[in-house]
């Protein structure tokens, strides 16, 4: 389990991940649960369903690998033959920037996208930075926020620049790269003793073409969908509604919003 603690000018609140049920003392705290496994209604809290694809990590390479459907194996493996590295980075600064540029490059979501780099700061010390290679160009880059003790390891971030790209060559290369380095990664926490790999959330029954995109790309590495819970304490949920209603009326009035109590999860 993950503890950690946000503060945003006068609000500190407490956020908490992979528990399994909230405890009651906190339904009177500013504090959210995010990713528990309970999913009943809670006294003192808003309940947010979330569904997410687990993968199970005890299971022998063999078997993770013949989990992934016809076409994500041959690609995993082509790039393998291409001479793809797996590597780990431990600059950060290296991810955002990164990150940024991949943000950049999907401009209808960039601000969404690089406000979720704030992650990288947030959980400093659970992190894990990986990346895919070739030569010294990197191809693909994902992010990790790791809980040793629950032997739980979920994908915060997975970046690539295959939109700049006009080879098509290219861009099927950087695709595979990416497959690639899911399933690079899913070993190497196998290796170093976590249980579960979790794909960072699953947009059930969406209607979104583009979720219904990134859903599909998450099935071809098979996995169980399960169903989770976020929960708010009451008071901090309320004190984010009104900081939300304030911040509408201060668009409408031609203000720029206050971003303090803006961050989602």
């Amino acid at each position: 389990m993950i503890e950690i603690i946000i503060k945003e000018r006068a609000l500190s609140y407490r956020v908490k991940l992979f528990h399994e049920s909230p405890a009651i003392t906190d339904c009177v705290r500013f504090a959210q649960y995010i990713a528990a496994k309970n999913i009943a209604r809670k006294f003192g809290f808003k309940r947010e369903t979330v569904f997410t694809k687990l993968i199970d990590l005890t299971a022998s390479s063999e078997e993770i690998l013949s989990q992934c459907g016809k076409n994500n194996k041959y690609k995993i493996k082509r790039a393998e033959k291409e001479g793809i590295r797996f590597e780990i980075e431990n600059d950060p600064h290296a991810f955002t920037n990164y990150y940024r540029l991949f943000a950049k490059s999907k401009s209808s979501v960039k601000e969404i996208l690089e406000m979720g780099i704030d992650y990288i700061d947030l959980y400093k010390g659970y992190i894990t930075i990986t990346k895919a290679a070739a030569g010294n160009e990197v191809l693909a880059m994902h992010s990790y926020v790791a809980d040793r003790e629950g032997g739980r390891v979920r994908l915060l971030h997975a970046a690539s620049l295959f939109r700049d790209e006009d080879d098509s060559q290219k861009r099927s290369l950087i695709g595979r790269a990416n497959r690639f380095l899911h399933f690079q990664d899913m070993l190497y926490f196998k290796d170093n003793g976590f249980r579960i790999y979790d794909m960072g959330g699953y947009a059930y029954n969406s209607d979104n073409p583009e979720l219904q995109k990134i859903n599909e790309f998450k099935d071809s590495f098979g996995g169980k969908l399960i169903e989770e819970s976020i929960y708010v304490s009451l008071p901090l949920y309320l004190l984010k509604k009104a900081a939300e209603k304030a911040s509408g009326r201060r668009r409408k009035q031609g203000q720029a919003p206050n971003q303090c109590l803006q961050r989602s999860e």
